[in-house]
């Protein structure tokens, strides 16, 4: 599993924004890419956030992409610690 971001320009209260728009990406064992989720949010994402995007990325994987699971480690994650995504990922993948 992947996760990255792009920035996009949305409009709130009348006013255009940056907002980052996450992306889930599984791969299965044959190569093919799905995409597990999108997700818009403010740019204020704390380890409570990463543990429901996580959390339902989960819940669902099985129906969405039988073949996929997050591969790597935790290590692998070592820029986002400052984000708060390592502790939810490992609670969630028990890694």
């Amino acid at each position: 599993m992947h996760l990255d971001a792009i920035v996009v320009k949305v409009r709130s209260d009348a006013h255009v924004v940056n907002r980052p728009v996450y992306i889930a990406l599984g791969i299965d064992l044959d190569g093919a890419k799905h995409v597990l989720g999108l997700w818009i949010s403010k740019g204020d994402e704390d380890a409570k956030y990463w543990l429901g995007v996580l959390t339902e990325i989960r819940t669902r994987l099985p129906t969405m992409c039988s073949s996929c699971a997050p591969t790597g480690s935790a290590d692998s994650l070592t820029p986002s610690k400052r984000y708060g995504l390592m502790p939810p990922y490992k609670h969630v993948w028990y890694i």
